[in-house]
């Protein structure tokens, strides 16, 4: 972010929600105190916001599709409802996952990281496996991106249960095969 600002501006995020009326709103639950990471919901393209960023003189900021959600979350629009993160380019899941371990000390071998969507894939490369929750499946682009990683186990449940799976899986110890 450049020195220049503390946050991202306010009148930037009114300006996107207002190119996309009805396609994009504030993600209400999770947007209270934020200034660097801001969620948004509805369903956009996102390498047109990026672009349009960068014309705007804002190309230090990039949006990413953190996933589907409910649809009750937005009713009224005509096609599946996404998250997304409004952030500065180079703040990243998995940037913040390897600051994490490099502050602890701990090898990549030593952790496992857990998430709900394709978004979450960037955490693979610094942990020794990668679980994803089941309801990270309904992300249309999962499936194509999965054989780019020898070390992510899609889990059977999904929310809190393919959370739980996937800790107690790290928990349980692998017993050797009787011969």
């Amino acid at each position: 972010m450049p020195a220049t600002f503390d946050r991202i501006p306010d009148e930037l995020i009114t300006a996107l929600l207002a190119r996309h009326p009805g396609r994009l709103e504030a993600h209400r639950s999770w947007l209270r105190g934020r200034e660097v990471d801001i969620m948004l919901r509805g369903n956009i393209d996102v390498a047109e916001v990026d672009a349009w960023l960068v014309a705007e003189g804002f190309g230090w900021l990039t949006m990413r599709d953190n996933g589907i959600i409910a649809r009750a979350t937005m009713p009224d629009l005509d096609d599946v409802p996404h998250v997304y993160h409004l952030v500065p380019d180079g703040v990243s899941k998995g940037a913040a996952v390897a600051f994490d371990l490099a502050r602890r000390g701990l090898r990549p071998d030593q952790a496992i990281a857990i998430g709900d969507s394709a978004s979450d894939l960037v955490m693979a490369e610094h942990v020794g496996r990668m679980h994803l929750v089941a309801n990270a499946l309904r992300h249309t682009d999962l499936v194509d991106l999965l054989p780019g990683y020898d070390n992510v186990v899609v889990e059977d449940g999904t929310l809190g249960a393919g959370w739980a799976s996937a800790v107690r899986s790290v928990l349980t110890p692998v017993r050797p095969a009787a011969v």
